[in-house]
């Protein structure tokens, strides 16, 4: 039947079919062109030709609405309701002011100055977690304190444990998201790091320089000058230019993802940046101001300070730029710096694989079957194979070569190698010394054997005289009359 049915298919199709079939492409390839002449195009079909001629298309209807108004709309209501999440790492020695300061940007006693639990004694870092309802959006604001930073007698590489800290939160995004549910991602990357510092008669300490200028690199970074309220109008203006000159000398960038990912072109970003560093007065006390408001402030001996008097404090430009103004862009930068860092880390991770598993190259029944075939010289083309290196070099893997590479850890390296160098330098010199009077004591030794053996040589000698003498009955001397040598039995007598 089968036959049959091909059989009358065949027979079906017309003589002039071929003929029908070119036609209709050569029809259609004279529409395309003329359709790319109209609008001014080559002959060429390509992804832009295209795109310019669907953009040039008119529309159904015109004046018809749809309802595309409301898209912003309904998206501002998306992220209300879902809400935002905002880091801020709160950076400086002890007793900068850097509760107070967190308690002042809310107008809250959210942290508890100088108290803290028995858990977070001896910790570098202390994270707390704040839920903030305003006008029907919520805010997940976290923030992260230094209680012990710069307390200790040798602060070398002290900024390392923060800097860790803002990388091991990169990863950890990176590899939640990797997950299969992917709902509840915790994001704990830092948005924004304010750096608080007391200045010097030379401007900045130079651990508050190291320190801001690795942060600057991983993070957005605002410089702030604490308690500027001890210092007079001039000198707080002779102050900040010197501290000013003195970032730009050891290039320490403000808000350096800001710059870098093209969030640096609204005006205000741009004058905040350019009028770092700011200097702040904390207080989270409210006092009467000079209209008879309450305002958060201090009183010394009859003078007020107002936290948010632009003529005493910063403090108003700060907030604003964290939390009214530029929240978004310090999220979006962030986010930006993410996708490069997430881009680099999966490339390692397939080059690690590389070296892993393909050591040598040229030898295919050395590989295993899941890496047959595998580009790792371009690796998109892989797709969802790349998985495969993913999984191999997980988050513990990946750990390793990072504690590795720890700052702090190689120079403690270094530092132990140096002392057993050193104690190997001593040693070897002992040995040498030990060594030294051990071959004078031989050559003693070996002296007073060769005595040894002389002598026994001369009373061998002596032996066989006097042997002869007697088997003889003659007496000879066989030493000079000078010789200290004195013969057994024989004495003689000038």
């Amino acid at each position: 039947m089968s036959k049959t049915t091909s059989k009358l298919k065949k027979d079906h199709i017309p003589e002039n079919f071929q003929i029908l079939v070119n036609g209709f492409f050569q029809e259609s390839q004279l529409k395309i062109k003329r359709l790319l002449k109209e609008n001014g195009l080559d002959g060429r079909v390509t992804h832009k030709s295209v795109s310019k001629m669907i953009s040039y298309g008119k529309p159904i209807i015109s004046n018809y609405k749809i309802g595309l108004e409301n898209l912003p709309k309904q998206v501002e209501l998306i992220k209300a309701q879902k809400g935002f999440d905002f880091t801020v790492m709160v950076a400086g020695q002890s007793g900068v002011g850097k509760s107070t300061f967190i308690n002042t940007l809310f107008g809250e006693s959210l942290v508890e100055k100088e108290i803290h639990d028995e858990k977070d004694i001896g910790k570098s870092i202390i994270k707390r977690k704040f839920h903030i309802q305003g006008e029907g959006t919520e805010l997940r604001f976290s923030v992260l304190e230094t209680p012990d930073y710069g307390n200790k007698v040798n602060n070398s590489f002290v900024w390392v444990p923060l800097e860790s800290y803002i990388d091991e939160q990169l990863r950890s995004f990176i590899f939640q998201e990797e997950q299969p549910q992917r709902e509840c991602i915790n994001d704990t990357r830092i948005h924004c790091c304010v750096y608080l510092f007391e200045p010097t008669n030379k401007g900045i300490k130079a651990l508050d320089i190291v320190t801001m200028k690795e942060l600057s690199k991983k993070v957005n970074l605002v410089p702030i000058i604490s308690k500027i309220d001890i210092y007079s109008i001039e000198e707080r203006q002779k102050l900040k230019l010197l501290v000013k000159n003195l970032i730009k000398v050891h290039n320490i960038e403000v808000c350096k993802l800001i710059k870098d990912y093209g969030f640096f072109e609204e005006d205000n970003v741009e004058q905040f940046c350019t009028d770092c560093p700011y200097g702040v007065v904390t207080s989270d006390k409210h006092i009467l101001s000079l209209s008879e408001d309450l305002v958060l402030g201090r009183s010394f001996n009859g003078n007020k300070i107002e936290v948010e008097n632009e003529e005493h404090s910063d403090f108003l430009k700060i907030r604003n730029f964290l939390l009214r103004d530029n929240l978004i862009d310090l999220v979006n930068s962030t986010t930006a710096y993410y996708e490069k860092c997430r881009a680099e880390m999966l490339k390692s991770r397939i080059a690690k694989t590389q070296e892993l598993v393909l050591k040598d190259l040229n030898a295919e029944h050395t590989k295993p079957e899941l890496f047959r075939n595998f580009n790792f010289e371009n690796p998109d083309e892989n797709g969802l194979r790349n998985y495969i290196c993913y999984q191999l070099f997980n988050k513990n893997a990946m750990n390793k070569p990072i504690d590795v590479w720890c700052p702090d850890l190689l120079e403690r390296q270094l530092n132990f190698k140096k002392k057993y160098d050193d104690l190997l330098t001593v040693e070897e010199g002992k040995y040498q010394e030990w060594a030294q009077g051990l071959k004078k004591t031989q050559e003693e030794v070996n002296h007073d054997i060769k005595q040894m053996t002389e002598t026994i040589q001369l009373l061998q000698l002596e032996c066989e005289v006097l042997e002869d003498q007697l088997l003889n009955g003659k007496r000879t001397r066989i030493y000079p009359e000078d010789s200290n040598v004195t013969l057994v039995g024989y004495c003689h007598k000038k």
